[in-house]
C-alpha cells in the first residue's frame, strides 16, 4: 500500500490497519519505524504530486509565452517590411524627380513648387542654397 502512494495509484481503502504493539517480530521499533516509513512515503507522494503540478502550470506559461513572442515577431516583422516599402517608395519617388523634373527643365517645378506632389520641392531648396554659396 506504500508503494502505491509513491507511485500515485489510487488507494484500495482509506482506513489503516494501526500495526501491532509490537510491531512485526515483536519489537517496538519496527512499529515505529513503519509509521516513519509510511510518513515519508507519504511526504514524497504528495511531494512528487505538487511538483507535477508546478512543471504543468510552467510548461503552460512557457507556451503562452512562446505564443506572445511568436505575435511579436511577426508583428515586429510586418513593421519592417512596411518600413522598407517606405524607404523604397522614397528611392523610387526621388528617381522620378529627378529624371522627370531635374533632367528635363524642371517639368514639375513652378516657383519651387512641384505639382506633382503638391508639395515645396527640394531640389528648388538644394539650389538656392547653390546660387546662395557661389554668389
Amino acid at each position: 500500500m506504500m508503494l502505491s502512494r509513491l507511485f500515485f495509484l489510487p488507494r484500495r481503502h482509506t482506513t489503516e490497519a494501526p500495526l501491532p504493539a509490537g510491531g512485526p517480530g515483536g519489537k517496538p521499533e519496527a512499529a515505529v519505524l513503519l509509521r516513519h516509513l509510511a510518513d515519508v512515503q507519504q511526504r514524497c507522494s504528495d511531494l512528487a504530486q505538487a511538483q507535477a503540478r508546478r512543471i504543468q502550470h510552467l510548461e503552460g506559461l512557457a507556451r503562452h509565452l512562446q505564443q506572445e513572442l511568436l505575435q511579436r515577431d511577426a508583428e515586429l516583422r510586418a513593421l519592417r517590411e512596411r518600413h522598407a516599402t517606405g524607404d523604397e517608395q522614397r528611392a523610387a519617388d526621388e528617381v522620378i524627380c529627378r529624371t522627370g523634373c531635374v533632367s528635363h527643365n524642371y517639368y514639375w517645378r513652378s516657383d519651387g513648387h512641384c505639382q506633382r506632389k503638391d508639395d515645396s520641392c527640394h531640389h528648388a531648396v538644394a539650389d538656392a542654397a547653390v546660387e546662395e554659396d557661389v554668389r
